[in-house]
């Protein structure tokens, strides 16, 4: 089969099309984002960059306690299923439900940001000179978790674009506006780009509600029978707490970096990680539409269509996957010259890192598939071990060997907790999350 029948075959495809819709604009803003650090830099300067660094990281965790889960994953399992049964009803019911659930921890939250900033500041964070940006935090909390609700919503209907970009475009359009500043005002404040960047959220807030109001048989559905507040936290609680962990864990080896190394090794370790991170780009991309996919077979039972959707995920997944990782093996001398950076250092971190994305690439979204499935309390108990038992050997390791230490935590647990989700899925359901070919498959008789 030639390159057009594989183009023709797939052009009408509605999963193919939105991976791609969202793999596009994730590129996008990735790139943007590389340019978002670089005008900061130069034009703001370092302080500037680590004060951006640092505020955003206080945000991305407090606005996962605003949202106690129900702006995640949650209200992408619902709405799958309501949308599965053409109950739109119950949709707009479940909207109402969650705005009600985040607006009590949002508004008591937003109230101590407002009145008590050099507190939280001082107390909490050890910046006191950053307490006019925490204060900023009260106008933002709450629209953040309905931006995230939003983006479910329409990652529930499919409109993967849509919400990729609601989702990813607050750093393009922070650039936009930040070009805009260079070019017609002389303002250099190191203020101005993380407040840019928070006036970039608020729109993407107000654009994902307007979207949200043009989705299929909104306007008009009735809601005849109320979702339940306690259903809707039995699953929420648990998918809030592997929020915590999830973003404990991508902030901890930074943290801990900070206490034993120097500001040179840290930026060697972000940046052979932002390029370790390029292999699981496609499961990244993929798992956007597959998890509402998910969920809708298997509250419609059908277990054959989602084997073979299984499969056939996992298959390209992989193969894609080994492509990008193929590329930064082969490349990898060039990438570490082009950063300037210590070659024996970073090839390490660059093949440890990039070997262990790779592994969660053929393994593929068996994640999701919990999470779709009902099995977020295992989700929930085996993220709580794992950012216990990441903290812990971060600081063993990192103390006795560096960033090459933190490098070895992270990639060893990514390996070992998608292998705990493989055996799991396998055992329970009899589906195997992991690409082999199928002349292997007979050969070692495995179904």
């Amino acid at each position: 089969m030639n390159i057009k029948s594989y183009i023709q075959k797939y052009s009408k495809n509605k999963l193919v099309k939105g991976s791609l819709s969202f793999f596009i604009i994730k590129i996008t803003a990735m790139a943007f984002g590389y340019l978002n650090i670089i005008i900061i830099t130069k034009y703001f300067g370092t302080s500037a960059l680590g004060i951006f660094s640092y505020i955003v990281s206080i945000l991305t965790l407090i606005g996962t306690f605003v949202g106690l889960g129900v702006d995640q994953a949650t209200t992408l399992r619902f709405i799958s299923k309501f949308k599965a049964k053409k109950n739109f009803g119950a949709i707009k019911s479940f909207y109402f439900q969650a705005i009600k659930i985040i607006f009590f921890p949002g508004v008591l939250l937003s109230l101590l940001f407002f009145f008590f900033p050099e507190f939280i500041a001082n107390t909490f964070f050890g910046k006191p000179e950053n307490s006019f940006y925490i204060k900023m935090f009260a106008f933002l909390l709450i629209p953040i978790s309905i931006r995230k609700i939003n983006g479910q919503f329409l990652r529930a209907y499919k409109k993967i674009g849509q919400f990729g970009f609601v989702s990813l475009y607050f750093t393009p359009i922070t650039v936009i506006i930040l070009i805009g500043i260079l070019i017609f005002s002389n303002n250099r404040s190191e203020s101005v780009p993380i407040t840019v960047h928070f006036i970039s959220i608020f729109l993407l807030f107000i654009l994902s509600f307007i979207l949200v109001l043009f989705l299929k048989n909104w306007k008009y559905a009735k809601i005849t029978q109320k979702v339940e507040i306690k259903k809707i936290f039995k699953l929420s609680l648990s998918v809030f707490f592997i929020g915590i962990a999830v973003t404990i864990s991508k902030q901890a080896d930074k943290l801990i970096l900070g206490h034993f190394v120097t500001n040179s090794e840290i930026g060697i370790y972000h940046l052979m990680y932002r390029t370790a991170i390029l292999v699981s780009i496609i499961l990244l991309t993929a798992n956007s539409s597959l998890s509402p996919k998910f969920s809708e077979l298997i509250e419609l039972n059908r277990i054959d269509e989602l084997r073979n959707l299984i499969s056939k995920a996992c298959k390209y997944i992989t193969l894609f996957s080994f492509v990008i990782f193929i590329f930064i093996i082969i490349f990898a001398k060039y990438i570490i010259l082009f950063y300037g950076i210590n070659y024996n250092t970073g090839v390490y971190i660059l093949y440890v890192l990039a070997s262990a994305q790779m592994f969660s690439a053929w393994v593929g979204p068996v994640g999701g598939f919990l999470l779709m499935s009902g099995n977020e309390k295992v989700i929930r108990n085996v993220s709580v071990v794992f950012v216990f038992l990441f903290v812990v050997l971060n600081i063993i390791f990192v103390y006795f060997y560096g960033i090459k230490g933190a490098a070895t935590v992270v990639a060893v647990l990514i390996v070992l907790k998608n292998f705990i989700f493989l055996v799991y899925v396998k055992k329970k359901y009899n589906i195997l999350f992991l690409y082999i070919p199928k002349s292997i498959k007979k050969r070692l008789n495995i179904k």
